[in-house]
């Protein structure tokens, strides 16, 4: 177990009149105008290292796991939209085939993320696609917003897709090991609350959706992989249609990065690259 400082959405009174959001869009034509009114408040908090018991956690238990599946790309392969896309896509959809039992899968963002770079709330600028890592405990996308999601990237075949079971997932690799800086850390499903999230709009020019951005609790437990090499992933659930009819499946896992109180000057920057798909399956 380690002391790390994570970020949350701040408990004010703002949020009672004014919804949160994230703004990626010019701001010249409205006067002192702000492109984001969201506030974050830090706390210390206990994570403990799921190193020795990475086969305990499921995605429909806490709401993630960890597979080994080795990428054939390099990390310059990854800096290379067109491998990504043509090759990295792929991979990517056997994961999801093969372990989630999916019949169909779209991949509709990639994000590569390197610390001490642009480092951004967790709203997604969609013309940018290095940041730095995730600041702020969220969950990538609302109900509401998955759906949207699926009817524009599938419009014509969204209304018989949505009819089985939908999920949003996310796959997350490191591109160096070990983790160092700023690791990943999620949180297990099963200790949130829905009154701890706050959903708030992001705005690009080119997509309206919507995240929850998640309030602070001591009944909150953090988990992260201490060992998690460059062949393995996270996949990370945001949303999931059958856990709206069965309460015993997880709905998502809160997550960002965390500052690591065993990072030194000299650790290595942490570099990942993460995908997120709509996962469409039968149960």
């Amino acid at each position: 177990m380690v002391r790390g400082k994570l970020d949350y959405i701040a408990d004010i009174p703002l949020y009672d009149r004014e919804k949160p959001y994230d703004l990626t869009i010019d701001l010249w034509h409205t006067p002192e105008a702000k492109p984001t009114n969201v506030l974050l408040s830090e706390r210390d908090v206990y994570i403990k290292d799921m190193s020795s018991s990475v086969s305990d956690f499921s995605i429909d238990v806490q709401g993630f796991q960890v597979l080994r599946y080795p990428t054939k790309l390099s990390n310059k392969d990854l800096a290379d939209d067109s491998l990504v896309t043509s090759k990295y896509y792929k991979e990517c959809e056997d994961i999801l085939m093969d372990h989630f039992g999916a019949k169909q899968v779209f991949i509709f963002d990639h994000l590569s993320r390197k610390a001490n770079t642009n480092v951004e709330l967790a709203g997604v600028n969609e013309r940018q696609k290095q940041l730095g890592p995730a600041t702020g405990l969220h969950i990538d996308q609302t109900p509401n917003s998955a759906r949207k999601r699926a009817a524009q990237c599938l419009p014509e075949q969204a209304e018989e897709l949505l009819r089985g079971r939908f999920r949003l997932l996310n796959i997350w690799r490191p591109l160096i090991s070990p983790v160092e800086t700023h690791p990943l850390v999620l949180c297990d499903y099963r200790t949130t609350k829905p009154s701890q999230l706050v959903a708030s709009d992001l705005v690009s020019p080119h997509y309206e959706g919507e995240q929850y951005w998640v309030k602070y609790s001591p009944d909150h437990q953090y988990w992260h992989y201490k060992d998690v090499t460059r062949d393995e992933v996270f996949v990370i659930k945001c949303f999931d249609s059958a856990a709206q009819k069965d309460e015993k499946i997880a709905k998502y896992s809160p997550h960002t990065s965390f500052t690591y109180s065993e990072a030194t000057p000299n650790s290595r920057p942490r570099e990942s690259f993460e995908i997120r798909a709509l996962v469409f399956s039968e149960t």
